[in-house]
């Protein structure tokens, strides 16, 4: 959908300190399309992974994607310019509804989401190489990121004692 740049209650202002900014508003309506034609993209054998952005927004939500390979194919991402390739201002940071959807076929998902009069913004391509690389040529590799992200929990995990589930 649309971007959002509106940080409200999001991950991004509370670590920037932002203070005041206004929470998203919720369309109901435009959320129930969503999700339908979501559903429906599955059905046919569109949607190849899909993953929501209320927790830290687009760059959040495609590096999870990313990360949930890293044991197998190690896929990552070549970002098209964009509002929400997080070079230009905060909408990739933004947790307004919505969901990051990799699909088999784009013009096929599109056409469903136009039928539906649902927005879809294209945001790249899934690569082979386990980084994220945006415009101008800057690449940033997802192995460091991924070992930040998982620190906690593998700290976590590895002080637990033997048995405790």
């Amino acid at each position: 959908g649309h971007p959002h740049e509106q940080l409200g209650g999001s991950v991004y202002a509370d670590l920037l300190g932002i203070a005041g900014a206004p929470l998203p508003g919720i369309d109901y309506d435009r959320v129930e399309a969503e999700i339908a034609m979501l559903r429906e993209a599955f059905l046919v054998d569109l949607v190849l992974a899909a993953h929501d952005v209320s927790d830290g927004g687009v760059l959040v939500a495609l590096a999870k994607m990313a990360f949930a390979t890293v044991a197998g194919a190690r896929i990552g991402m070549r970002l098209a310019p964009s509002p929400l390739d997080g070079r230009a201002g905060v909408a990739a940071f933004a947790e307004a509804g919505g969901f990051v959807v990799e699909v088999t076929d784009g013009a096929t998902f599109a056409a469903l989401a136009r039928d539906e009069g649902i927005e879809v913004v294209r945001l790249g391509e899934t690569t082979a190489a386990f980084t994220f690389a945006f415009a101008e040529g800057i690449v940033r590799d997802l192995e460091a990121l991924h070992d930040a992200w998982s620190a906690p929990l593998r700290d976590f995990y590895a002080a637990a004692p033997a048995g405790a589930a």
